[in-house]
């Protein structure tokens, strides 16, 4: 009967390896088809149609074996036909060539026959050729070819694309750019999705964020919902999956849902692609076709759906590359910048001097660097400082640092000048077999009878600071020799004295240096910025020295040291900053510091905004770790207040209850009492968070 079929037809099977375990299972006669690459699998019989079809005779089929069914089953998995669930699988057309170079469209059916012992999977195909189609005239047959290679050269495009993207976009926004790529050219609608703690499963724009990895989900409904399985499986690649209406609002794939669903009452299909096998994928691209978006059927001649599926994949695992680079770069920097930090002190009190440091590190692609300083009270009443700054933006270039710091910190109570401490460095330097060079200033100051402050300062190849004062700014020269630990000759050092309303200004290069400007250019800048100062306050030169490093392409350091006294020429610019230690009695620090900046810009003792300030640096003091960073700006209105520390965690204003037992009924209403003093709110920074207050005065 099987022979009288007018169909092109074809039987193949898979045959049972011998197992020496299973004594049942015997090898009896050798399989009428000869094995190929397909192990197990055999061509068993075709009829007449299948061999004028084809343009293969079944001997040639044969000795080809499964192989020969490549170009006419449309390169199924052929694992596929072991699954015992599965009864028939029926292809989209595809175009099959003939040994003769004859081309048509065919479209393959694979229904399983009652299997023997030895051939427990068996199959037959039929090849449905449309009448009147079978050879597809040549102009047409190149139109299809043309939209095949217009879709292979678009996908190269835009993977490229995909790639400028990731090194060009900031991370906070580069899911959201590759997503609008894809909508633009080749899908209806695409968005990257991740898990949040406390929000489930979002839209996901760049790589920053509380993700939640799908290992630290323990509910076993959202295990069982059909993204997170997708999500969990295995294997890899692009599933399409169909949400019906009335999902749980609960559950992952509600939120699939709700963001790509035109018409609530009607189900939404989508492609849910992931990278990384059984769920350590950092988040997943959700996608529609143009189909898929209308409901419509999907036509293989004008949108082949294996073309976008490589796409999606290779797309996203590109991402998943480049996010997990980014994290890794990204806590490499956290943990580099941490421990910067914690070796650079506090903004000092200096007795007779007025003192303002800042430490600024180049966080634009996450990079950290070896700038550092130490401003030390000697016992005989002399303050030490010490500048300077490791070549290099890594943590390589934070150690070179901590080990010359060391050097320095085992020599510094010897009572020895700048430069014969340095001379001991350079000594030490040999030994130490840093990667990295280095420069370094090393400056003294003490005190004279008339006010004025004697400086000796050496420098090994660093950049000149600055003397102001009177309206004018001159470079301090002298005392370079060379970079530390290569001197060209004997250290020697340079003195300079300072008297009231004068100030001495030390910075790291990051300060001056700038691609495509000359370093005499930008110093002179530097000096001509400062001469027309009319700052009262190291903290007022400070701000304008950070207003002309907002382009800096380094890390910063910067000392501002000023005598007290001198003829104040103005309030100098509207706004100060501080970083602070986060220790007891910071906020009373910041309270002073910022009725002092009021009383120079003319303003009321506002106790709104020192109210402030000490609810926002206590808070950031009790909650929050690492220094505390403290900004005041006037504007229009009255003073903006930003206080950063290095806790991610958004500041949560405390919920009144009633009948709180007496111990805790004492703080936690900061958040409270700021919302009735003016404006408040927070916003993220890369290693914590700034939360600022609007005060009008």
């Amino acid at each position: 009967m099987i022979n009288a079929i007018p169909v092109p037809s074809l039987i193949v099977g898979y045959r049972l390896e011998p197992s020496p375990n299973d004594p049942d299972v015997r090898l009896k006669d050798p399989p009428p088809a000869l094995y190929t690459s397909y192990e197990g699998w055999g061509l068993l019989w075709c009829n007449e149609a299948f061999e004028e079809c084809s343009g293969w005779t079944f001997e040639t089929l044969k000795s080809l074996g499964v192989e020969a069914l490549r170009g006419v089953g449309g390169g199924y998995d052929m694992r596929d036909l072991l699954d015992p669930e599965t009864t028939t699988i029926d292809s989209d057309p595809l175009l099959f060539t003939k040994p003769n170079g004859d081309r048509l469209w065919t479209t393959i059916s694979f229904r399983r026959l009652p299997g023997t012992h030895e051939w427990p999977h068996l199959w037959l195909l039929t090849c449905l050729v449309t009448p009147g189609a079978q050879v597809f005239a040549d102009d047409a047959l190149a139109g299809f070819q043309s939209e095949l290679e217009r879709q292979a050269n678009l996908n190269l495009s835009l993977a490229g694309r995909v790639s400028e993207l990731l090194s060009q976009v900031p991370a906070e926004n580069v899911l959201a750019a590759i997503a609008d790529l894809l909508k633009r050219n080749v899908l209806a609608d695409a968005e990257f999705m991740a898990l949040r703690r406390g929000q489930g499963l979002v839209r996901s724009t760049g790589f920053i964020g509380d993700r939640l990895d799908l290992a630290e989900i323990k509910n076993e409904r959202w295990l069982a919902d059909p993204v997170l399985k997708i999500w969990g499986d295995e294997t890899v690649g692009t599933t399409v999956l169909t949400i019906e209406p009335g999902t749980d609002p609960e559950l992952p794939s509600a939120a699939v849902f709700k963001m790509f669903a035109t018409d609530p009452n009607k189900p939404v299909t989508v492609m849910v692609t992931t990278a990384s096998p059984g769920g350590r994928s950092r988040g997943l691209l959700i996608s529609q076709s143009h189909a898929m978006k209308t409901g419509e059927d999907i036509d293989p001649a004008t949108q082949p759906t294996q073309s976008i599926r490589s796409l999606l994949n290779l797309i996203v695992r590109r991402v998943s590359s480049a996010m997990e680079n980014y994290e890794l770069f990204h806590r490499e920097h956290v943990l580099a910048e941490s421990l910067q930090r914690s070796m650079l002190p506090s903004q000092d009190s200096v007795s007779g001097l007025d003192v303002w440091t800042y430490y600024q590190p180049y966080s634009t692609f996450a990079h950290v660097g070896g700038d550092w300083y130490d401003i030390e009270t000697l016992s005989d009443g002399r303050v030490s400082l010490v500048l300077g700054d490791a070549v290099g933006n890594d943590v390589e270039a934070v150690m070179a640092m901590h080990q010359i710091r060391t050097v320095i910190h085992s020599v510094s109570d010897r009572r020895l000048s700048p430069a014969e401490l340095v001379n001991h460095v350079d000594a030490a330097i040999s030994s130490l077999r840093l990667d990295r060079t280095a420069s370094l200033v090393v400056a003294v100051f003490e005190q004279q009878d008339d006010d004025s402050w004697l400086l000796r300062y050496t420098r090994a190849g660093h950049v000149p600071g600055v003397l102001v004062g009177h309206g004018r700014a001159e470079l301090l020269g002298g005392g370079s020799e060379g970079m530390l630990g290569y001197p060209s000759d004997e250290r020697t050092e340079t003195e300079v004295r300072l008297h009231p309303g004068e100030a001495i200004v030390l910075y790291t290069d990051g300060i001056v240096e700038r691609r495509g400007f000359a370093l005499k250019d930008a110093l002179e800048a530097l000096c001509r910025s400062l001469g027309e100062s009319n700052a009262p306050d190291a903290a007022g030169l400070g701000e304008e020295i950070m207003d002309l490093a907002e382009d800096a392409e380094d890390d910063i350091s910067v000392v501002v040291l000023r005598v007290p006294g001198g003829k104040s020429r103005g309030p100098g610019a509207r706004a100060r900053r501080w970083q602070l230690p986060s220790e007891t009695g910071t906020a009373m620090r910041a309270r002073d510091l910022t009725a002092r900046v009021l009383a120079q810009w003319g303003l009321p003792q506002s106790e709104a905004v020192l109210l402030a300030v000490s609810e926002l640096v206590s808070n950031a003091v009790m909650h929050g770790w690492g220094t505390v960073g403290l900004r005041l700006k006037e504007t229009d209105s009255g003073i903006r207040i930003e206080v950063e520390d290095a806790n991610p965690t958004p500041p949560r204003p405390r919920l009144r209850r009633r009948g709180r037992e007496p111990q805790d009924a004492i703080g936690g209403y900061g958040l409270h009492v700021l919302s009735r003093l003016g404006d408040w709110g927070w916003r993220p920074t890369s290693v914590g968070k700034v939360v600022w207050a609007r005060i009008e005065v």
